[in-house]
Order: C-alpha cells, then structure tokens, then sequence
C-alpha cells in the first residue's frame, strides 16, 4: 500500500485527473456493463421461439402478456410494438418497429463513446504529466553540482515516467471493456433488428391466413 501511495505522490499535480479519469472509468463501465448484460439483454432465442408460437396460434394478447414480463430487456419493447399492431399492415407494423427501435437504442448506446475518450484523456495526460516532470527534471540538473547529475537526471526521469505509466494502467483496461461493452451492446442490436423482421412478416402471414 506504501508503495502505490509512493508512486502516486511521486508522479506530481497530474495523477490527480488521472485517478479522476480512473474513477468515471470504473463507475461508467460497471454502470454499462450492468445493463447491457442484465438489464437489456434476454435470451432472445427462448423469448422469440415462445412468441413465434403465440403469434402463428393468434394468440397475441398472451405475446404482449409474455413481452410486459420481460418489462427491463429491449427486445421484447420492440417485439411488444409490433405485437400491438397485429391487424394494421405490414407497412405500419414495420413503422411501429422502426419507432420502437429509435426509442430502445439510446439506451444501448448511453455514454458509451466516453469510455474511449476517457481513455485517450487518461493516456494525454499521462504524456504531459512526463513531459512537464522531465522539464523540470532537466532544469533542476542544469542548476546541479557535476558529479550529481546523473544520479539526479536518473531519479527525476524515473518520478516523471510514473504519470504515463498511470495513464496506461487507466487507458488499457478503460478500453478493454469498451470492447466487451460494444461487442454486447451489437448484439442486442442485431437481435432487434433480426427479429423484429420475423415476427412482422410472421404478422404478415397470420393475417393474410386470417
């Protein structure tokens, strides 16, 4: 513990926006991948083989029964839409999807495009923090008795690459899970947009049979 305060305290002023950097890090990325693994997501291959089911008996009021228990994932929202619509057109069915799909993906992609600038912030300021500690670092061994400056020179390069070495432990991970995050976030997505389509034209064939 000693140490991790130590190589904080040695890096200067700017270890302070990167332990800041570092704190929105980890609230945002638990926050997102929370909700995109939990919250949002369902099986959809279950839901939708249930709901094909209700949909080719007419059943339909159960479907919505079915997608109103499933009140937190999205798909079932955007299924639910076009459930709603059963005896309208496939046109404004697909209308009901489109407006339901607009409304569900600000949800997926909720601050996460902060994540990477978090991470690029994080890493800039990591550099700068190096660049102005060797700065220093030169003009105090300028000033320095000749038979201590490379000891000093050594010393001052090694406190001042600390604030880069902080930057990339936030920016690396940071990154990584923006990757887990999006690759989710993708797809629910393509499970929107897969399904969505199959039970419209599911709809489509009910009513025409009708």
């Amino acid at each position: 513990m000693s140490q991790i305060i130590g190589f904080f305290q040695q890096g200067g002023m700017f270890m302070i926006p990167i332990a800041l950097c570092l704190l929105f890090s980890v609230v945002i990325s638990i926050e997102r991948f929370f909700k995109v693994y939990y919250l949002y997501s369902i099986d959809s291959t279950s839901f939708i083989s249930k709901v094909q089911n209700l949909t080719l008996q007419k059943n339909y009021d159960q479907a919505i029964s079915l997608c109103n228990s499933k009140e937190t994932a999205l798909l079932p929202r955007v299924i639910k839409s076009a459930l709603q619509g059963a005896n309208e057109t496939e046109h404004k069915v697909n209308i009901r999807i489109e407006e339901a799909t607009l409304g569900v993906l600000p949800l997926i992609e909720k601050r996460q495009s902060i994540l990477p600038m978090i991470a690029n912030v994080a890493t800039l300021l990591g550099l700068l923090g190096t660049i102005v500690g060797l700065i220093e670092a030169f003009g105090a061994v300028a000033s320095a008795e000749p038979a201590l400056k490379a000891e000093l020179l050594t010393q001052s390069i090694s406190i001042a690459m600390n604030t880069t070495a902080f930057g990339l432990i936030v920016a690396i991970p940071t990154n990584i899970f923006h990757t887990i995050i999006q690759e989710r976030a993708t797809k629910i997505i393509g499970d929107i947009d897969q399904y969505a389509v199959r039970i419209s034209h599911l709809l489509s064939l009910s009513s025409a049979k009708g």
